[in-house]
């Protein structure tokens, strides 16, 4: 497991590939993309598993919202918008809407990793246009706190609002009993006590992948 500074993330993961370990290793991943691509070359060329933390993937709330947005019950999606720290949201924001297709950008920094402003738009390769405000860990959007950080969702039949560290799902929805009937359907998917996005889970996963030779 890699919990290293980010800056020798690359140099510690390609030694201990070219070692035959396989790598668990904290986010960021790297600092460059050039690092992360050689990253994977050598995990591939010495046939060892290599996997980055990002413990939000296997928080209940989180997978109830994947499994509502593959069952096609919201409809279709036209929105997403996310604002809160970069990283975890870049992440679900992938994990939940899929591959990207066009990305525009706009830094408000100077290179402070924890200080800086970052903006963008997404297309997704499935239609879907997201929008993130990703802001330093001192600055919040009034009037929310910290735990209101998280992804909005906009589709035909529902709305809804994920808070990543608040661990909430607000819903809103035109057909009252259409929503009612929804949320009861997501309450029974993912009812194991496990599912609390922990760090346990990750390393359960990548152990899992180890075992069956992912």
């Amino acid at each position: 497991s890699i919990c290293s500074s980010s800056n020798v993330h690359a140099e510690v993961a390609i030694a201990a590939a070219q070692a035959g370990k396989h790598i668990l290793a904290e986010k960021p991943m790297a600092q460059t993309l050039a690092q992360c691509d050689e990253m994977i070359e050598v995990a591939h060329a010495n046939d060892v598993v290599l996997a980055v933390v990002f413990q939000n993937r296997f928080h209940r709330d989180n997978l109830r919202i994947k499994s509502l947005i593959e069952s096609g019950r919201m409809g279709q999606i036209m929105i997403a918008r996310e604002f809160g720290w970069t990283i975890h949201s870049y992440d679900l924001f992938r994990w939940l809407f899929g591959p990207v297709s066009r990305v525009s950008a706009e830094w408000a920094g100077n290179g402070q990793i924890y200080r800086d402003a970052l903006f963008s738009i997404m297309r997704f390769e499935s239609g879907i246009i997201g929008y993130t405000q990703s802001s330093p860990r001192q600055v919040f959007d009034p009037p929310c706190s910290e735990t209101d950080h998280g992804i909005m969702i906009v589709g035909e039949k529902l709305y809804l609002f994920i808070k990543l560290w608040g661990h909430e799902i607000v819903f809103e929805g035109k057909d009252s009993d259409y929503l009612a009937e929804t949320k009861k359907w997501m309450e029974s998917l993912y009812t194991e006590p496990d599912y609390n996005g922990s760090l346990t889970n990750i390393v359960e996963d990548f152990l899992s992948a180890v075992n069956n030779d992912a």
